[in-house]
């Protein structure tokens, strides 16, 4: 099935050159199905093959290295996020996703880093923040990780995460009177 649909974009690809790049948008768009319904290795080999058409797709890379990471294929995402972001140095989404993969590992300073690259680059995106936030947390440094939760949900004021995360930092620090007016 997954071939099938691959070969009808490619023949309409050849057919119709121009609407090249409106086309492999679909397929992205099918990657992601691909993943959420579990089939990470034909989602492998669909990035594998939009790269292989266009080298230099960025977002490709990232979305193959997050992949990746679902296989619990480490070594080949951080190498496949590094190619992304020398592709596309200020592309926030992988360097959070990097920063997630480092923090999955224990690697708390290269997750900080990742995080701190991506609010460089973009202030105002809010999952930097709250990611930042929770490796505050988990070094057990609340009173920061609080301020970033608080950050993330000034930016993101619908940002769900970030709510729930505050709250759970305020509970664990023991300020339950905080967490009523936080609300």
């Amino acid at each position: 099935m997954f071939l099938k649909v691959f070969f009808l974009i490619f023949f309409l690809c050849c057919l119709f050159p121009r609407l090249s790049v409106l086309v492999w948008l679909i397929p992205m768009g099918v990657l992601f199905l691909f993943q959420e319904l579990g089939d990470l290795a034909g989602a492998v080999q669909f990035y594998l093959k939009a790269i292989k058409l266009k080298p230099r797709f960025f977002d490709a890379y990232n979305n193959l290295a997050l992949t990746y990471t679902q296989q619990g294929d480490v070594a080949q995402a951080l190498q496949t996020y590094q190619m992304a972001l020398v592709l596309q140095p200020n592309l926030v989404e992988a360097h959070c996703n990097l920063g997630n993969l480092h923090k999955s590992q224990g690697n708390l300073e290269s997750a900080r880093r990742s995080y701190l690259e991506a609010i460089r680059i973009q202030p105002g995106f809010a999952v930097a923040w709250s990611n930042l936030a929770g490796v505050f947390k988990e070094e057990g440094q609340l009173s920061t990780a609080m301020a970033y939760y608080r950050e993330a949900i000034r930016l993101a004021p619908h940002f769900a995460d970030a709510y729930s995360n505050l709250g759970n930092a305020l509970k664990e620090q023991g300020s339950t009177d905080e967490v009523r007016d936080s609300l």
